[in-house]
């Protein structure tokens, strides 16, 4: 019987992990999206700058977008992944201590946080600045490392030493 709710426990929890995988990488697709939209409609030009056959017909305004959108991005990495690292350390070894599950909901929590925090720069038009607010509150949690490495260990401490 322990082993059918070890087996129950293992499928819940990778069917968590998928989902929250999805929900935290389709939101960087969508921060990506925006930045290039708000950049390129503070510079008045929003056309297209492929055709179908991928000959390129950008300008040197598109450039400049596609420039200043690298520069954005790289800041909101940083953003993310300087307090997602040290975060990353804190919830890990913490959740030695106090057990993978609470631990677990650390990073789960902080970005169903950041995607509410995105959804809403969106909703409300809010400037490119407010993006930061997003991924600072992922990296607060750990992001998706932290998620993953306590989701391993708890796999790993749930699994009989028979499975390893």
């Amino acid at each position: 019987m322990a082993c059918v709710s070890t087996k129950a426990s293992f499928v819940l929890l990778c069917s968590i992990i998928l989902i929250v995988t999805y929900g935290t990488l389709l939101p960087a697709v969508f921060s990506t999206q925006i930045v290039y939209w708000k950049v390129a409609e503070s510079h008045n030009t929003t056309h297209r700058v492929t055709d179908n056959c991928g000959n390129s017909t950008s300008s040197a305004v598109d450039h400049l977008v596609a420039k200043e959108v690298s520069k954005w991005t790289l800041k909101f990495d940083m953003t993310i992944y300087i307090p997602g690292s040290i975060a990353g350390i804190i919830v890990t070894s913490w959740g030695d201590r106090v057990g993978r599950k609470n631990a677990l909901t650390v990073p789960v929590l902080a970005i169903a946080l950041s995607n509410a925090c995105m959804a809403a720069s969106i909703y409300f038009n809010w400037p490119i600045k407010s993006l930061f607010l997003y991924n600072f509150v992922a990296g607060l949690g750990g992001y998706y490392t932290t998620m993953l490495m306590q989701g391993y260990a708890y796999v790993s401490d749930i699994t009989p030493s028979d499975f390893r």
